[in-house]
């Protein structure tokens, strides 16, 4: 025989008078009443709980954009100050490479001189006499030879700077970044770049 009381409590001998539509339980109008509360007393802790989860991922969105903003920051320091050390120490080295050029110059210069008056103008002006001692042709060929050897010792003694820490010491900053953890979730972990300038 069909039983048509309330299934709330086996106590309950009140006949059934409504079904609930979330659990399929038949219950009596008191039951079905109370049921009713708990589900929306549920619904109610729910809403809480999805907006307390809405404002914990603002609060944390907020953290993580300060924490980008300040990273920004300071790795835009950084860079400011290697490009700084970049342009000191080739600010540098340009003027051992121009005050060694200007040497080069004019030892180039002094050896051209040397040829004039020395090589040039005494052949000429046997060439003209048709005339020539031994001793003027000897003199001739020790300038000739003086001035190869001279050019040949005429070399750059300076190279350019090789680029490694003792030039161009990086220190990129720490960057927090996020990793993640099996028991609390999103954390950060502190972390350093290196960067490797080439200079070719």
């Amino acid at each position: 025989m069909a039983n048509y009381t309330c299934e709330e409590d086996s106590k309950c001998t009140r006949f059934q008078l409504a079904i609930c539509l979330h659990c399929n339980r038949r219950l009596c109008l008191v039951h079905i009443t109370e049921h009713n509360k708990i589900i929306v007393s549920s619904i109610s802790n729910l809403s809480i709980e999805v907006k307390a989860a809405f404002q914990h991922i603002n609060e944390e969105s907020k953290k993580r954009r300060n924490i980008f903003n300040s990273i920004l920051t300071s790795f835009n320091q950084w860079r400011t100050q290697q490009i700084e050390k970049i342009q000191q120490i080739y600010d540098n080295h340009l003027k051992l490479i121009e005050s060694q050029h200007k040497i080069l110059a004019d030892a180039e210069v002094k050896l051209f001189e040397q040829l004039e008056q020395n090589a040039l103008q005494p052949l000429e002006y046997v060439q003209r006499q048709q005339n020539a001692s031994m001793e003027i042709i000897n003199d001739i060929r020790k300038t000739i030879e003086k001035v190869r050897e001279d050019n040949e010792n005429l070399k750059w003694k300076l190279a350019i700077p090789p680029v490694d820490m003792e030039y161009l010491p990086l220190n990129p900053p720490s960057i927090p970044v996020p990793i993640q953890s099996s028991k609390s979730g999103m954390i950060y972990e502190k972390i350093t770049f290196f960067y490797i300038l080439c200079l070719r």
